[in-house]
This record gives C-alpha cells, sequence and structure tokens, in this order.
C-alpha cells in the first residue's frame, strides 16, 4: 500500500512537472525573443490558443451567426490571399514553409486580435527597457482600401494562462496603415503578395514589470465599417531586453572621462 501511494505521488508530481505555461518566459536580463510562425506549416492549423504556437493568442468580435460576440479560433486556414471571407488565417504562398499570422476581418469578423504573452522571471524589480518589431504581410485586399493595425501592452499579475485580449486598458505603442493596392497582383482580384508588401512597428519603452508579472502584446485589426479590409499577418515579433550599463561600466566610463579631464588640464600647464 506504501508503495502504490508513493508511486502515485511520484506520478502527480511527474504529470505537473509536464504542463507546461502558455506563455513565454523571460529568463535573464539579456532575454531576447523572436517568433516567424513557421511552424505552422503550410496547411490549415487546428489552433489551441495559447499552445500551437506558446504564449500566442488569437480573438476576434463577431456577428451573431458564431457562438459568442467575442470568438477564438479552433481552426486557422491555410491561405495565400485568395480568399474573400473573413476569419483567421495562416498566410503565405501555397506550399510555403515562410509563414504569417493574422486575420481577414469582415461583416461576420470585425475587429480582431493576436497576442503575444511574457512572464518576468528576471528577478528584477525596477523599470526595464524593451524593444520591440511586428513585422507585417499584407496577403488580400478587398475593395482597395488601407487598413489600420495598433501595438498594445498590457501588465498583469494574474490570469497567465486566460485569453485576455479584449479586456481594459491597454497602452498603445504604434499604429500602421497598409498601403493601398490600385491593382491586383495575381489572378484573383483579392491576391496580394505579402512577401513583398510588408510594414513595421518597433521601437522601444521603459516600463516597470515586477518578477512574476506577465506583459502581453496584441496587435489590434480594426475593422472599417464598409468591410473594405485586408488579410495581414504577423510575419516576425521579436522582443528584447535592453540591459542596464552595469555599475563597473558606468564607474569606467566616468573614470575614463576623469582621466581625458585632468590630462587635457596638464596640457595647459
Amino acid at each position: 500500500m506504501k508503495n502504490s501511494i508513493i508511486r502515485l505521488v511520484t506520478g502527480l508530481i511527474g504529470f505537473a512537472g509536464m504542463v507546461s505555461a502558455n506563455f513565454i518566459v523571460m529568463d535573464s536580463k539579456t532575454f531576447s525573443y523572436t517568433e516567424n510562425f513557421n511552424s505552422l506549416g503550410s496547411g490549415d492549423v487546428t489552433w489551441n490558443d495559447g499552445n500551437t504556437i506558446k504564449g500566442v493568442y488569437m480573438m476576434s468580435t463577431t456577428n451573431n451567426s458564431l457562438s459568442a460576440a467575442n470568438w477564438i479560433p479552433t481552426t486557422v486556414a491555410a491561405s495565400d490571399g485568395n480568399k474573400s471571407g473573413g476569419g483567421p488565417f495562416n498566410m503565405g504562398e501555397a506550399g510555403s514553409s515562410d509563414r504569417a499570422l493574422g486575420w481577414f476581418t469582415s461583416s461576420g469578423f470585425k475587429e480582431s486580435y493576436t497576442g503575444i504573452r511574457f512572464q518576468n522571471k528576471t528577478g528584477e524589480t525596477n523599470n526595464i527597457t524593451l524593444q520591440y518589431s511586428v513585422v507585417l504581410e499584407q496577403w488580400g485586399t478587398r475593395n482597395k482600401v488601407d487598413d489600420q493595425f495598433i501595438l498594445q501592452y498590457k501588465i498583469h499579475s494574474s490570469n497567465g494562462d486566460v485569453n485576455n485580449l479584449m479586456s481594459a486598458n491597454w497602452i498603445t505603442l504604434g499604429t500602421a496603415i497598409t498601403p493601398i493596392h490600385n491593382n491586383s497582383e495575381g489572378t484573383d482580384p483579392n491576391y496580394v503578395n505579402g512577401n513583398t508588401n510588408q510594414f513595421t512597428i518597433s521601437g522601444a519603452f521603459d516600463v516597470e514589470l515586477r518578477n512574476n508579472q506577465f506583459i502581453t502584446f496584441r496587435l489590434v485589426d480594426k475593422h472599417d465599417a464598409n468591410n473594405q479590409n485586408s488579410m495581414t499577418g504577423i510575419d516576425s515579433f521579436t522582443l528584447t531586453i535592453i540591459p542596464e550599463a552595469s555599475s563597473l561600466h558606468l564607474f569606467l566610463i566616468s573614470s575614463a572621462g576623469f582621466f581625458v579631464v585632468r590630462q587635457r588640464l596638464r596640457n595647459r600647464e
């Protein structure tokens, strides 16, 4: 009996160790992260929020034809931009391993979100500087007008495995507008080559991110009232912690500056 209990406890501990959290851990003060979405492959994908790609979430505001107003996909279809209906898409040339992930907003899929979540495990409790970049690819266009994208972030201390992309109180980092395409680039009127139609939102910011807190980034795909939107996805998301200059480094810089000033004063004597 005693051995059975030991085996049971050991098994439970082993199972707990296999459970994977749905976020990316910032595990050092020199943390750097890049996601290119190529792990999606070139076909349709069964979507498991936060797990299909670790830490990546999707959600859309939908119309009444779907089961919920705040909708999380279970499947992401592959497309090279030749779709006329809205939804989440795994974008890229047919059969190509170079992929992008995002939305084609429409009358059924309105304002839509793609997010990436991190947890601070660096031990740092003060302000940190984060450098970010989001490369977007436009693969489809409808009614040949521009489309707006907004990159935002939110700090939270709980719900590390919960999709919170439509919660309140997000802070905007930057915006971008897709180019206006007056002519089709392929045989289908909705097709645009995302490998040559790219735009970027990038920058750096200081944030107070306490140890164990979460930071989630979301890309907002705005919805035009006349359903004039684009199929656009993230091809590359990068996030890097910019280290602060160490005390020794600052001391050496100060010492070097003092030495230069002293030498100049001596030369004047």
